[in-house]
């Protein structure tokens, strides 16, 4: 305070100009101070520090590979060769040799190339999907993190008070036994009562830096963040059942479900027969002459006609179909679990705030105004003080399993989505 004094008393004698400078020196000193960090900045940390994106990002890439390898056609063949040469008798070295030089190309029937393709893009989307269920899931773990820090700030707090009304317990008890008003063992009473609230105040704090330092490790950051413990107060409404169809999970399932019948396409494909067709050039050296040759080589399904894999790959799409259905069902399950709770936690949390808190607190100073008179006594006090005490805790308790399921709620509907997209466009 006398630093400021001083400063000030230089302010109100400075010349205008200078004094105008000082107070943008304070503005800009005020606005230095740490803020208290956000659960977006949270999550837009840990994206950045998180070496699984860039792992999910690379599994896109080779996804996209596949699709542009998927689209190549066969490789034609040239070939040359040489018959009749180096023999015996009549054959000499090359007076009756016949070389031949051909083109060969296989040609793609029942659209195997659009079937690799579309097998190829579902691979593509199945990646893509995987990397946003591994930010949502990432994210999920980050918010749990946070919840648990800030409910371990509010703690604090909450045991800050309690210490606090301890000690004026302690000095009134102390008062009283010293005027002859309670007996000895009263302020000894108190006094284990107030040790045992110094101690939970270090165990507070204790838990606070070690839910900061486990949020701040997502990030490789100090654990010295500053939260802000209202946090806990912002309850929203409960999101509608029906966001289960923007579910990214239940997309993962869709994705699969198109690979699935891409790959029964491609199976029905590759047990369309490719033929091959060449044509070339022939020179005969006996007499020096030339001719044209062609052929057409189509493959005879006497054995392996595919319907193996076939049938593998619609057991498969059938799996898929009816997996789909059971996530989409354990999905909405879940999510109508969660609804119920997060509004019967806002509903217990609001009736805490409204009606039981507000009593406690009367009764507690009813309570403290009787004892002033020696109306009470101490024990009347601590059992007020207890019962105010249990309703903060409750509230403090019922917060954090809303949050949780809000946490749980978010990742299921993908709420944060916009920052992994925020996190791609960088």
């Amino acid at each position: 305070m006398g630093i400021i004094k001083h400063w000030c008393a230089h302010l109100r004698a400075a010349p205008p100009i200078f004094a105008f400078l000082l107070a943008m020196a304070f503005a800009l000193a005020d606005t230095s101070v740490a803020q208290p960090l956000t659960l977006n900045d949270a999550f837009l940390r840990t994206a950045a520090a998180d070496p699984g994106l860039p792992a999910a990002q690379a599994r896109i890439n080779a996804a996209e590979a596949d699709i542009l390898q998927a689209g190549t056609k066969p490789n034609p063949s040239v070939m040359f060769e040489l018959e009749n040469f180096a023999g015996t008798g009549p054959i000499g070295a090359l007076d009756q040799s016949v070389t031949t030089l051909s083109y060969s190309q296989r040609l793609e029937r029942g659209n195997k190339r659009g079937a690799r393709t579309s097998l190829a893009r579902a691979g593509l989307q199945a990646a893509q999907l995987e990397k946003q269920i591994h930010a949502l899931d990432l994210f999920e773990s980050v918010e749990i993190a946070w919840i648990e820090a800030v409910t371990a700030e509010a703690g604090i707090a909450l045991n800050e008070e309690r210490l606090a009304a301890a000690q004026r317990l302690q000095a009134e008890t102390e008062r009283r036994v010293l005027a002859a008003r309670e007996p000895a063992f009263a302020g000894a009473r108190v006094g284990a009562l107030l040790a045992e609230t110094e101690i939970a105040l270090a165990r507070a704090r204790s838990d606070a830096e070690t839910a900061k330092a486990t949020l701040a490790a997502y990030w490789d950051g100090p654990s010295d963040i500053q939260l802000d413990p209202t946090w806990l107060d912002r309850l929203e409404p409960s999101p509608d059942i029906s966001l289960v169809e923007n579910s990214a999970d239940l997309a993962l399932f869709q994705a699969e479900r198109q690979s699935a019948g891409a790959r029964l396409g491609l199976e029905e494909a590759r047990g369309v027969q490719d033929p091959t067709f060449a044509g070339g050039v022939r020179h005969f050296a006996l007499g020096d002459n030339v001719a044209f040759v062609a052929s057409v080589a189509i493959p005879l399904p006497l054995y392996d006609d595919n319907n193996g894999n076939i049938s593998r790959a619609l057991a498969e799409r059938n799996a898929a179909d009816r997996e789909y259905a059971a996530q989409r069902r354990n999905l909405q399950r879940e999510m109508g679990t969660l609804q119920a709770r997060i509004a019967a936690y806002a509903n217990e949390s609001e009736a805490l705030e409204s009606s039981a808190i507000p009593q406690a607190e009367r009764a507690l100073a009813l309570i403290r105004e009787g004892f002033d008179r020696g109306a009470f006594e101490y024990i009347d006090i601590i059992e007020a003080e207890r019962n105010l005490n249990n309703a903060d805790t409750r509230r403090l308790e019922v917060l954090r399993a809303y949050h949780l399921d809000r946490a749980r709620m978010n990742r299921l509907t993908g709420r944060y989505q916009f920052i992994i997209a925020g996190q791609e466009t960088r």
